[in-house]
């Protein structure tokens, strides 16, 4: 398998969208190549991190949003914040 076909099906793999098939064969490559299996460990590695950052983020934003949102509503009503 050639890098370019290598790195589709691991970015198919990584975004949920490689049919049974690509997987399987995938899964070969990675038994196959140890240099691949790395490779892979470490697309892995940056999806987690890339995720958990995200989930944090949108956390984050949601609360400061909740809390504009009060503080808009009592500066309308004249109440003290």
């Amino acid at each position: 398998m050639n890098q370019r076909k290598f790195l589709h099906l691991l970015n198919l793999y990584i975004d949920g969208e490689i049919p049974s098939a690509m997987a399987a064969e995938l899964e070969k490559e990675l038994i196959a190549n140890p240099k691949r299996r790395a490779i892979y460990d470490d697309y892995c590695r940056i999806h987690r991190a890339t995720k958990l950052v995200y989930d944090r983020f949108r956390e984050a934003a949601a609360t400061q949003s909740i809390e504009s949102v009060r503080l808009f509503q009592m500066a309308s009503t004249g109440l003290p914040a």
